[in-house]
């Protein structure tokens, strides 16, 4: 039979959240076979091929090793940038959003995005 009490509509799922979740935790299995997958693939041919595969595996982490010195040298210490902390940092805003706001009030511009003095200088250590 209807009723007033009835009728009455229960809120909506937070369903935005779950599927945020959901596609978070996909993307990590994903990374996971990726790495995973990669993993077997290094170990296969280091075993198998030794000195012939490792030479140019070397001089890779070598030149890494180098671009990275490079790169921590020139720094920009007058805007205190980072890529990686503003994508983070956008990241937990966008998960921790409500379910009624829109997204853009979240994300703020990389060129307005500043790291505070102590953590810039733990980031470039």
């Amino acid at each position: 039979m209807y009723s007033a009490s009835t009728d009455k509509q229960a809120p909506p799922p937070n369903a935005g959240r779950y599927i945020r979740i959901g596609i978070v935790a996909i993307i990590a299995i994903a990374i996971v076979l990726i790495v995973g997958n990669q993993a077997v693939s290094l170990s296969m041919n280091v075993t198998e091929f030794e000195e012939q595969f490792t030479k140019p595996l070397y001089y890779s982490l070598v030149s890494a090793v180098i671009l990275s010195s490079i790169a921590l040298i020139r720094v920009n210490i007058g805007k205190r940038s980072s890529i990686f902390w503003y994508i983070l940092n956008t990241a937990i805003g966008f998960l921790n959003k409500g379910p009624r706001e829109p997204v853009a009030q979240n994300i703020p511009k990389f060129s307005d995005y500043r790291l505070g003095t102590v953590q810039f200088v733990l980031w470039q250590i």
